[in-house]
């Protein structure tokens, strides 16, 4: 079993990013990759909890090897329909950031692979 943290980046306010984070969220949750909470910070000085739900992040704890895969889907899914624009998946120390393309790099992705010669 692994614990998973996923790091959503997104332009605009906290709103959107605090939006962006439960959609994630119920989207692992219907994949049943385990069990899906918000991150936690140290609360802001004289708070009762102590604790603060951090926006833009998202611990999976239970996940098994073979839903890595699906954890995959889910985010890459997610990107293709949200203004989300990356999100970084850290398990066992290791990071690997999955993004989400514009337009317009895609285009100019597009337009070097025409360009480049054969071969290269």
């Amino acid at each position: 079993m692994s614990d998973l943290t996923l790091h959503i980046d997104a332009e605009g306010t906290p709103a959107t990013l605090d939006r962006l984070t439960d959609g994630l969220a119920d989207d692992l949750r219907a994949a049943r990759v385990g069990t899906v909470s918000r991150g936690t910070a140290a609360g802001a000085p004289g708070s009762k909890s102590g604790l603060a739900q951090t926006i833009g992040e998202l611990l999976v704890g239970g996940a098994v090897p073979g839903s890595l895969l699906v954890v995959h889907r889910t985010v890459v899914q997610f990107l293709e329909r949200s203004k989300a624009r990356s999100v970084t998946v850290e398990v066992n120390g290791k990071k690997i950031t999955i993004t989400a393309a514009t337009a317009g790099e895609t285009a100019e992705a597009l337009r070097i692979a025409a360009e480049a010669e054969p071969g290269e």
